[in-house]
């Protein structure tokens, strides 16, 4: 969702593909926009915020579309306190704490997603 108009727009990553939402405060065309005028009140009432307090949240979905992390406006970087879909804390933690090369911010929040997605359950089984 936009931020503020006094606020800047989040830095550009060229492993993502930025979204946004109604009237950017950037001068710059988005990669990709949606003007939909519904899409803001369903994005606040999934973030749990009003229409307003919505604005500016930044969100992460993986590679299968699944929310991961949310960002609050105002935050300068990324960490792994922002995921708010864990699959299996204990494989997560051990994969992270072994990994050869330490990686900080928004790397290492894509690393934990990538190496734990979600898997669909059904009837108590994995799908």
């Amino acid at each position: 969702m936009p931020a503020l108009e006094d606020a800047s727009a989040p830095q550009e990553d060229p492993r993502l593909v930025t979204v946004t939402v109604g009237a950017g405060a950037s001068g710059e065309a988005p990669e990709c926009a949606s003007d939909d005028e519904h899409l803001p009140a369903a994005l606040a009432l999934l973030l749990g915020e009003s229409e307003q307090g919505a604005r500016g949240y930044q969100l992460l979905a993986d590679r299968d579309g699944w929310l991961r992390a949310r960002a609050m406006p105002g935050r300068a970087a990324w960490s792994e306190d922002d995921l708010v879909c864990r699959t299996n804390p204990a494989t997560a933690t051990s994969s992270s704490t072994s990994a050869a090369v330490p990686a900080e911010g928004l790397e290492a929040l894509l690393r934990r997603m990538d190496g734990d997605p979600v898997r669909l359950v059904r009837a108590g089984f994995v799908h």
